[in-house]
């Protein structure tokens, strides 16, 4: 990619962004770059970004009703079980604290 000439230019970029390896030597995974995946319309664009996300949230696989019962009940008790443990600890510690110092 040293060839600063306008002719052979667009070809040499090219083929050094066809194959990374060549000229510096890293493998494909280290030189991947992070929207490689993506079309070139999600990358720039509003609208693009927006067909992106949709084409994103079509590929998730979403819980069924029992499974989102079941583990929002879960997430429930064990933000109460948290909550009830650091206020113990709270009262606990304010007790002490009032012994103490008085």
């Amino acid at each position: 990619m040293s060839s600063t000439s306008v002719d052979g230019g667009a070809e040499q970029l090219s083929s050094t962004a066809a194959n990374p390896d060549e000229s510096s030597g890293e493998t494909a995974e280290s030189s991947a770059q992070p929207t490689q995946g993506r079309p070139a319309a999600a990358s720039g664009s509003t609208t693009g970004f927006f067909q992106g996300t949709k084409e994103e949230l079509e590929k998730v696989v979403w819980p069924d009703r029992q499974q989102l019962i079941s583990e929002s009940i879960a997430v429930f008790l064990m933000v109460s079980l948290s909550a009830f443990i650091i206020s113990f600890i709270d009262n606990l510690f304010s007790w002490v604290s009032t012994l103490v110092f008085g």
